[in-house]
């Protein structure tokens, strides 16, 4: 699975704009921005959507919102993060192409890229189709 590196993340703000704009480097160790889609045909994929948000190492979680490329759909997503898991409940529904609803929550393999400051998510799905989540971190 290929990282983030060659994505044009949606979010390309300074690292000082997210510590000076919300006062939230005395909480947070960072923050985190990139999109989630579907594999496509053709071994690409669909970006569905985009989403950002703040992590806490300590105790491994995470708060953001999304919002959908095709509908204008937006929500809140929070999570939890450890041993090579991520567990994330998404606040609202998303579009018809990903088929989550209203607050179920989603479990994903992750690899995270120290070097690039990437990680990337897996949430496999047995019915529907699985989610890829490729994301930029950057620390406060």
């Amino acid at each position: 699975m290929p990282l983030a590196s060659s994505i044009n993340f949606k979010d390309n703000r300074s690292t000082e704009y997210h510590k000076t704009s919300f006062g939230l480097n005395d909480i947070f160790d960072g923050y985190f921005t990139g999109w989630f889609g579907v594999k496509n045909v053709s071994n690409g994929y669909d970006i569905l959507g985009y989403l950002e948000g703040y992590y806490i190492n300590k105790i491994r979680f995470f708060i953001g919102r999304w919002n959908a490329s095709d509908n204008g759909v937006s929500g809140d997503i929070a999570g939890f993060f450890g041993l090579k898991y991520l567990i994330v409940r998404i606040k609202i529904g998303l579009s018809n192409k990903v088929q989550i609803g209203v607050g179920v929550p989603l479990i994903g393999r992750y690899d995270i890229n120290t070097t690039t400051k990437e990680f990337n998510v897996y949430v496999k799905r047995p019915i529907r189709p699985s989610i890829y989540i490729f994301c930029q971190y950057y620390e406060l």
